[in-house]
């Protein structure tokens, strides 16, 4: 549950992952006296030690993905930000009043790309350890790009004190354009939650995925938002995804079948990645 106002905000969620690292470093220091510069400067440091690992020049920015090339052009990387911000305004800026829609085609414009860029690649790196989620929608389009057959990707429920609604379920389809079935490694960390899980553990079952790094955030629900007399709203969770097997991830998170460091300012600051090391390091 959260409570918030236009002027001030509260929520009883603990703190996890990478905010967690952020706020003892900065606290650490003394030169940069505002934490959201200092949040920048440690994750543009991350994106530099995972792109020197990467090909000379492969780089490609769509908006929230990122993608390029690793062991001379047979490992394709991609980094998936967020699953939202692909509609752009005219000078490329994230449209704040884009549509669901908007953005939906957005997103497979972007994915249609990449895909193209790394077809002949042996095997993928997925990286979603800083997505904290955005719609549903871009999140099962995205998973569908790895299977050949349409297959349910979870059934949810909306509960209340006294009911529970029928069941809606959710679907992945493949793409028109082929799908990637070659060996895929996902990277997953606290910070991957909402649509970053929609994405992450439908493609945890597919028999070419292997997924390290640590627990996801365990934060799947839609949001209830209700507004309240003294002009506050506040939101609350109240829904219930089951995956394809009946599993609830809510509060528990997907636990990765290899466990790796995903996010420590000490491998930071010195250019360490261990997660994606270990990703490459993969058959």
């Amino acid at each position: 549950m959260q409570l918030g106002s236009n002027d001030d905000f509260f929520s009883p969620a603990i703190e996890r992952g990478a905010i967690i690292e952020l706020r003892r470093g900065f606290e650490a220091q003394d030169d940069i006296e505002n934490f959201g510069a200092y949040i920048d400067g440690v994750i543009g440091q991350l994106q530099l030690s995972v792109l020197s690992r990467m090909d000379e020049g492969s780089l490609v920015q769509e908006g929230p993905l990122a993608w390029a090339t690793a062991a001379d052009g047979t490992i394709g990387y991609l980094s998936i930000e967020g699953m939202a911000g692909f509609a752009t305004d005219e000078d490329g800026e994230a449209r704040d009043d884009a549509t669901e829609l908007e953005e939906l085609l957005a997103a497979r414009d972007a994915m249609d790309r990449f895909m193209a860029d790394v077809a002949d690649t042996t095997g993928l790196i997925v990286d979603v350890r800083l997505n904290g989620g955005g719609l549903d929608s871009i999140a099962l389009d995205f998973a569908g790009r790895f299977l050949s057959e349409r297959q349910r990707a979870f059934s949810k429920t909306a509960r209340g004190r006294d009911f529970e609604s029928t069941p809606v379920e959710a679907f992945l389809e493949p793409p028109f354009t082929g799908a990637h079935l070659k060996p895929v490694t996902l990277i997953v960390g606290p910070n991957t939650a909402g649509a970053a899980e929609i994405f992450a553990i439908p493609l945890h079952r597919l028999p070419q995925v292997t997924v390290i790094g640590e627990h996801t955030a365990g934060a799947l629900s839609d949001r209830l938002n209700r507004p309240l007399p003294n002009r506050w709203g506040t939101t609350l969770s109240n829904e219930v995804y089951l995956d394809s097997e009946g599993v609830s991830y809510e509060r528990v998170g997907l636990l990765p079948e290899i466990e790796v460091p995903v996010f420590r300012l000490a491998d930071i600051m010195t250019g360490e990645d261990p997660a994606v090391d270990r990703a490459l390091s993969l058959p």
